[in-house]
């Protein structure tokens, strides 16, 4: 047996090193596996959504029925429903980045990536700005709402669930803004935009549960 020269045994090491690293060596074995786990995530937060949904409505529904549901409660602010409308928009800026992306336009994706993230943080700002106007319902509504606080403690729940989220695409988006220019740019910035149109599609529903809780 001809024992290794130093030279092999240095790039035998480096093989086995850059196998640790990236156990998917082919750019579409990259891919598959980052859509496959794109999907076991998204599908775990639609559960929890979903789960968090079926629980205020039966809790609601149960403290309709003992008649201790809070009644003529204001609507849900008109925030709302311009925030709705942000994250609609960015929907269709990230939408486009990916696909300039895709055909190697870098500069318009980099430039409505950062478009995706500035309409985020617009989103958050008028959220939050939605959550000091409902804190005055609270405090007004708390000492007779009794068991139905629940009522009023939903749009917190709701909103800052999804708040939460919307922080995580935000750094996604801003990984992937911070290396539009590099390899699997395409790729980060695909992901980042299903993310993104997951959250979009979720707060409409969370925002029509709203209007009618």
């Amino acid at each position: 047996m001809i024992p290794a020269t130093p030279r092999q045994s240095l790039t035998s090491s480096a093989s086995r090193s850059i196998a640790t690293r990236t156990p998917f060596r082919e750019i579409h074995a990259q891919h598959r596996a980052g859509r496959f786990g794109l999907t076991l995530f998204l599908i775990s937060l639609g559960v929890l959504f979903a789960a968090t949904l079926i629980g205020l409505a039966v809790v609601r529904v149960q403290l309709s029925r003992k008649g201790v549901w809070p009644e003529s409660l204001p609507r849900p602010p008109v925030l709302l429903l311009l925030s709705t409308l942000v994250l609609l928009v960015s929907s269709v800026t990230v939408e486009g980045a990916a696909r300039a992306l895709a055909r190697d336009a870098v500069d318009v994706g980099g430039r409505k990536l950062a478009a995706t993230i500035g309409l985020g943080l617009g989103f958050l700002v008028l959220q939050a700005w939605a959550w000091w106007r409902w804190l005055a319902v609270v405090e007004m509504r708390w000492d007779d709402a009794s068991e139905g606080r629940l009522a009023l403690t939903a749009f917190y729940v709701l909103t800052g669930l999804h708040a939460v989220h919307v922080i995580g695409g935000l750094i996604a988006l801003a990984y992937a803004a911070a290396r539009y220019r590099g390899t699997g740019a395409a790729m980060r910035a695909r992901q980042s935009a299903v993310y993104w149109h997951f959250l979009g599609g979720v707060w409409v529903v969370l925002y029509l549960f709203l209007l009618v809780f």
